[in-house]
């Protein structure tokens, strides 16, 4: 317990002492059991999940972060080298989606880097053992990967399609949006908030339109603000490496979240359609060639 002179210094000294938790919280090393998935390195041979303990330690006075794991903790407390690192460098990218999980193995993440000897980058998937141990796991990858970033990046243009939405007065944009039936924010004149919500718009238009057949507008609505809520989460950096993953042809300096998603979210939208569209022809295919297979009445 303490007693400060005067509420104006209990303040300060809370400030500086809440500062000073969380700068050490943040630079604490994380351990603990993973299960790896084997084959990271594309091996033929390799197969099915082991359970690793795994150390990462933070960046701290010029020395870079570190992802190191051994067969046991045991071993890592007697001083074993690593069975294994995860290479993390600027180019690192950590990936979680309900994509990675499977029945046996809920909480996935994976990263994928590439050091200077590896000829191409390498995943490393990793399994939880639940959602709160996920969550510390990524947070600290994440603390981790941003080490590596520079601190500031320079602006650049506006993508083409925001240019020409751009190019349109407050009032047009307004008349867009009202055609488009949105609720809007009436009062703004912010032209970039009002070209972006018509981007947004206009993905939830073509999602409905080529891949979410019986979805309404509001699940579509909710749909993209989850997946914007969670890119938000990631830097420009890790926006940047998804959307080389992706294989987006885009804008490399486009320093803007909102943009940088926006075009995720686009490519997604694209994908959907073109799925969407060899469904429709291989099930158009497979009615003609049923009807070209049954005899002809002749009678």
């Amino acid at each position: 317990m303490f007693a400060a002179t005067s509420a104006v210094e209990r303040k300060a000294w809370v400030k500086a002492l809440e500062g000073a938790i969380d700068t050490i919280a943040r630079s604490a090393p994380t351990f603990g059991y993973l299960t790896k998935k084997a084959g990271r390195r594309g091996g033929l041979l390799a197969f099915g999940w082991h359970k690793r303990w795994f150390e990462l330690l933070q960046a701290s006075e010029g020395t870079p972060a570190s992802f190191s794991y051994y067969d046991t903790e045991e071993g890592a407390k007697a001083g074993a080298q690593p069975k294994g690192q995860i290479v993390l460098n600027a180019r690192a990218v950590l990936l979680s989606s309900a994509s990675l999980a499977t029945k046996a193995h809920e909480h996935v993440f994976a990263i994928s880097s590439q050091g200077a000897t590896d000829p191409k980058p390498i995943t490393t998937t990793l399994a939880a053992e639940s959602s709160q141990e996920l969550d510390r796991w990524t947070s600290a990858v994440e603390r981790a990967l941003h080490s590596f970033r520079p601190t500031a990046v320079p602006r650049t243009k506006l993508s083409e399609e925001e240019t020409a939405l751009h190019k349109k007065s407050v009032a047009q944009l307004r008349l867009m949006l009202e055609y488009m039936g949105v609720d809007y924010d009436k009062a703004t004149t912010d032209k970039g908030a009002l070209a972006l919500e018509v981007m947004r718009q206009r993905q939830i238009q073509s999602l409905a339109k080529h891949g979410s057949v019986g979805a309404s507008n509001g699940e579509l609505q909710r749909k993209l603000k989850k997946d914007e809520a969670r890119l938000m989460q990631r830097d420009v950096e890790e926006l940047r490496a998804l959307l080389n993953i992706m294989e987006v042809d885009y804008n490399q300096e486009i320093d803007s979240k909102e943009r940088l998603i926006a075009l995720i979210i686009n490519q997604k939208r694209v994908e959907l359609a073109a799925s969407t569209a060899q469904r429709v022809y291989r099930a158009h295919s497979c009615n003609l060639s049923r009807r070209e297979s049954q005899p002809l009445d002749v009678a």
